[in-house]
């Protein structure tokens, strides 16, 4: 069958799992694939970038700090951030927990987050490898944030990217 149909997958029972994969390339004829993720306080990805892919991520819950292109910006709950293909990019949980939704088009990585989350303990050269056969290279560390300002008025947001609204 070429075209997607209508696929859902329920939440798991019992203990939360810290990955899910909701939505799979061969459920959507590798259009585009999601995952959830759930980050603790100070984990922390290293800096990389998609090959292949677009990658948009929803806060659910919690807040991250989001290092793209150099540059820090905060992505509290209910915020949608779209990474470009291309584009280095890193994250960095600020609270207790936060809930993540990563979309990617077209499909392809989801597949990393199975085969990581599949094979056992964290290890660096174990991670590089993989991302690489699934078109993403690993660029260093996840850069030092500095501290955030409570005092701050504003957070700093992603500029909109696309057609503007009229």
């Amino acid at each position: 069958m070429d075209e997607p149909g209508l696929m859902a997958r329920p939440a798991s029972a019992g203990r939360e799992p810290e990955i899910v994969v909701h939505i799979r390339g061969g459920d959507t004829a590798g259009r585009c694939g999601m995952v959830e993720t759930v980050e603790k306080r100070g984990t922390r990805s290293p800096r990389h970038l998609h090959l292949r892919e677009d990658e948009t991520l929803y806060v659910v819950e919690g807040f991250l700090s989001l290092w793209v292109a150099g540059e820090w910006v905060e992505a509290p709950a209910s915020t949608a951030h779209f990474l470009p293909r291309g584009v280095e990019h890193a994250l960095l949980a600020e609270t207790t927990t936060a809930r993540v939704l990563s979309f990617f088009a077209p499909a392809g990585f989801e597949g990393f987050y199975g085969e990581m989350a599949a094979a056992g303990p964290y290890d660096i050269e174990r991670l590089v490898t993989t991302a690489a056969r699934y078109g993403c290279e690993i660029a260093g560390p996840t850069p030092e944030r500095p501290r955030l300002d409570p005092a701050a008025s504003r957070p700093r947001r992603l500029p909109r990217r696309g057609p503007s609204r009229s």
